[in-house]
């Protein structure tokens, strides 16, 4: 059987990654980072995680088209999808992205209380190691 994770990273920016990871080390979370989308929504068929952070400007496929891709796969009976991104949208922008299936837009930069809130949401309460 497949190991399970908390949190996938879906961000064509390792150093994105990295602070994410960085900011949730003193958490017992399992995390997995990917820099290239499409092999991320091909873990993420294979391995949905509970929560999976999603760039919105990535090459190739972007946050918007990543999350239909997971909506065709029928991933949201599993995970939960949060958007990451330094773009501004208005309200319909906004609206359209929820509907999509994302459960919130995290702007950057972001906090380590953005980070720590959205995985709590799912998860419950974080434990530290």
């Amino acid at each position: 059987m497949s190991e399970i994770y908390d949190l996938f990273i879906i961000d064509d920016s390792p150093s994105v990654s990295k602070k994410i990871i960085s900011m949730l080390s003193k958490y017992d979370i399992k995390i997995k980072a990917f820099s290239d989308p499409v092999e991320g929504i091909k873990e993420l068929t294979a391995t949905p995680p509970r929560v999976v952070f999603i760039d919105y400007n990535m090459p190739i496929l972007d946050g918007k088209n990543f999350i239909v891709k997971m909506s065709e796969r029928y991933l949201f009976q599993y995970c939960s999808a949060y958007l990451i991104t330094s773009t501004e949208f208005d309200e319909i922008a906004t609206t359209q992205l929820r509907t999509l299936g994302f459960s919130k837009i995290i702007q950057k930069p972001f906090t380590e209380n953005d980070i720590v809130s959205a995985l709590a949401a799912v998860i419950g309460d974080l434990h530290l190691k």
